[in-house]
């Protein structure tokens, strides 16, 4: 279905030396993709591509499919999203050299407001998560 204002959450962590066989066990979200330090460059496909990832990347799916705004906003999506997270190891996560942010993908022809109220920032703020804002002006 298609809503006027819209979006999609994923959760993304990168580290450069953690496994992702390490991390994504704590998680109980599908993933978009897994690429882990030191293992071979490869397609979906099977394709080699040639080189080792330098770096462990994971997107985790954490909305499924598109979230209407109207029915719920994107910052009450992400207040709650944070209370299935494994926060001690996502401290771990950060603590150790990584990163972690949620990634929202917003659709919108029109005026969408997102207020990340204090109270939400300090809370991601505490565990080392950040917020990264994706406008894609128009219909998904």
């Amino acid at each position: 279905m298609i809503f006027p204002r819209s979006y999609k959450v994923s959760l993304h962590i990168t580290h450069p030396q953690l496994p992702a066989g390490e991390v994504t066990p704590f998680f109980n979200f599908a993933t978009k993709y897994v690429k882990s330090v030191g293992a071979r460059r490869i397609l979906k496909s099977g394709n080699d591509l040639g080189g080792i990832y330098s770096q462990t990347d994971i997107s985790f799916v954490i909305s499924d499919g598109v979230v209407n705004d109207d029915d719920v906003t994107v910052a009450e999506f992400i207040e709650n999203s944070l209370l299935l997270l494994p926060l001690v190891m996502i401290d771990e996560i950060v603590a150790s050299g990584g990163v972690c942010f949620f990634l929202i993908g917003v659709f919108t022809d029109g005026n969408m407001t997102c207020d990340f109220n204090v109270s939400l920032l300090s809370r991601l703020q505490q565990h080392g998560i950040g917020l990264k804002l994706d406008f894609w002006g128009g219909k998904q």
